[in-house]
């Protein structure tokens, strides 16, 4: 569910950027395939890269049939030549496609290892809204398939654990912006992920 909540995100940044040139099956299937390990040499397992991709050859800046050729044929090295190739083509690109494009270069100017961070604020937002939500009554198995949920074992556990006075902590690889409220967000009220209740789901008992 945590996935799906990126890939959400990914998809809302999109469609908010083509508009009515938005085609959902295409963009599936190039952010499916893009996103498997095989091509983690080329994205850097890195998914603001993978999410500017998908939304330049989603949005015909760089052909999909040229894409796969250029890459598989081992003429597309790395994320940084794509993007320079599309940043060659701006006179090209939608009003959207432009600004997405200009956030990105901006960010990769400062060696920002997160440069697509409207994307990674949608991620926040689609991961938030599938914590949660359901009704206490939900069947298991729709629980768990619609809402994140944090396992039961590994929280008692992580209990018994701080009772016993050991420090008990989680790391995550998610950026900031996917894990932080915007500022107007938060002003709000709105919560870092980890300090959203969950539901708990599996006893040690």
């Amino acid at each position: 569910m945590i996935d799906q909540a990126r890939v959400n995100a990914v998809r809302l940044t999109v469609e908010e950027v083509l508009g009515g040139n938005f085609d959902e099956a295409q963009f599936r299937t190039v952010y499916d395939r893009l996103a498997q390990a095989t091509y983690h040499p080329f994205t850097a397992d890195n998914q603001d890269y993978v999410a500017y991709i998908s939304l330049m050859v989603a949005g015909g800046l760089y052909p999909v049939d040229r894409f796969w050729a250029d890459l598989d044929g081992g003429r597309l090295s790395g994320f940084h030549q794509f993007v320079t190739l599309c940043d060659a083509r701006q006179a090209e690109m939608s009003p959207g496609l432009l600004t997405a494009h200009r956030e990105v270069t901006g960010y990769m100017a400062q060696d920002d290892p997160t440069p697509f961070k409207s994307f990674r604020y949608r991620e926040y937002g689609k991961t938030v809204a599938a914590m949660n939500f359901l009704p206490d009554e939900t069947p298991l198995a729709d629980l768990l398939a619609r809402e994140i949920t944090l396992t039961g074992e590994v929280a008692e556990l992580s209990e018994e654990l701080a009772a016993r006075g050991v420090l008990t902590f989680g790391l995550s690889d998610k950026p900031d912006e996917a894990s932080f409220p915007p500022t107007e967000a938060a002003a709000q009220g709105a919560q870092p992920l980890h300090r959203v209740e969950l539901k708990v789901v599996g006893s040690l008992s």
